[in-house]
């Protein structure tokens, strides 16, 4: 008979359940979107991602049964999670803009302004400071890289339950900033201004413009087919790439080799992103708080422990049954011995 032993390892509690149920979540969301015919993700990608995950769970499966290996069951699970999680978001943000609820570009600008931040006024002087914006455009691309190199380091750290929170927090912070956007979306201070590259000749930002034609096309339902070859990050308020940013600083921050390099490069990526991602200042503001909110619920979720409350009850129940038991047993026994 296997043991279980070997599964506990590898971390499959409470927080891997926990988190396989937000995965589950998502995929039941995406599965209802696409029956309904509102977006569908192209199946050749579908493919692509079935056979990815496949084989990331195959590695995990072999290296915690067959031949045990700790680390790398752990990164072959833990890329797998973030991947799925990446990709059932990434697809349900064209759900979100396909719902075409009114936009509130104007309500975010007038908030904007009211903090005594004028985004067109900020881009000017990015455009007259070139190399600064080769400095704030690499860090924006950062990202993904960093996704990849936080599950590798915490892996190599053996800091699983950081591992763990990054993880849950990634999940809760990319499903509310999808649900957030779908009720109230926006397309960008670029669309909003009309501002045109020939508006900032000497730079060219991070944030490709198509992903505002990608907007307006599911918007108006011309565009119900998904290529994930071309996708672009079409959530505006919160700042996923924000909240990616405070979530990679705080996983970082756990592994002291690497603490202040990426706490550096973080601090310039949550800075880029106002101007090189095209986002208001309250789209940076609401990311960094659906973060924080994040990270604070999922580090209370890997701490917690169910068997403790096991436990209380057993002790309650434990405190009251030798009272109960006499009794108990008079009334069973009694009329037998009658």
């Amino acid at each position: 008979m296997t043991s279980i032993a070997p599964i506990r390892r590898q971390g499959l509690d409470f927080p891997s359940l926990f988190l396989w149920s937000i995965i589950s979540s998502l995929f039941c969301a995406y599965f209802v979107m696409a029956v309904l015919g509102l977006v569908r993700i192209n199946p050749s990608d579908l493919v692509l991602a079935v056979l990815a995950s496949a084989v990331g769970l195959s590695l995990w499966a072999f290296y915690t049964f067959n031949r045990p290996d700790e680390r790398i069951a752990r990164l072959s699970r833990g890329m797998v999670e973030l991947f799925l999680l990446s990709f059932l978001c990434g697809s349900l943000s064209y759900l979100a803009a396909a719902l075409n609820r009114p936009l509130w570009d104007e309500v975010f600008d007038m908030w904007d302004k009211a903090l005594g931040f004028h985004w067109k006024d900020w881009l000017l002087v990015l455009n007259s400071h070139p190399r600064v914006h080769l400095v704030l455009a690499a860090a924006y691309h950062s990202m993904i890289p960093q996704f990849i190199g936080v599950v590798v380091a915490l892996v190599t750290a053996r800091a699983f339950k950081t591992l763990d929170t990054f993880l849950i927090a990634f999940g809760i912070a990319a499903t509310a900033t999808v649900s957030i956007s779908a009720m109230m979306p926006a397309l960008s201070p670029l669309v909003y201004y009309n501002i045109v590259p020939s508006d900032y000749p000497n730079i060219v930002l991070a944030v490709p413009l198509e992903f505002a034609s990608q907007v307006t096309a599911l918007r108006d339902g011309s565009m119900r087919l998904v290529d994930l070859s071309g996708a672009q990050g079409l959530v505006t308020f919160p700042s996923f790439h924000t909240a990616s940013g405070v979530l990679l600083f705080l996983a970082f921050w756990q592994v002291p080799y690497l603490r202040w390099i990426f706490a550096a490069l973080n601090v310039v990526l949550i800075t880029s992103v106002t101007l090189e991602g095209s986002h208001f200042l309250v789209d940076v503001l609401a990311g960094t708080a659906v973060a924080l909110v994040s990270w604070w619920t999922a580090d209370r979720i890997v701490r917690f422990n169910p068997s403790v409350v096991s436990r209380i009850l057993e002790a309650s129940v434990g405190r009251r049954l030798p009272e109960l038991a006499p009794e108990a047993a008079r009334r069973t026994i009694r009329p037998r011995l009658e």
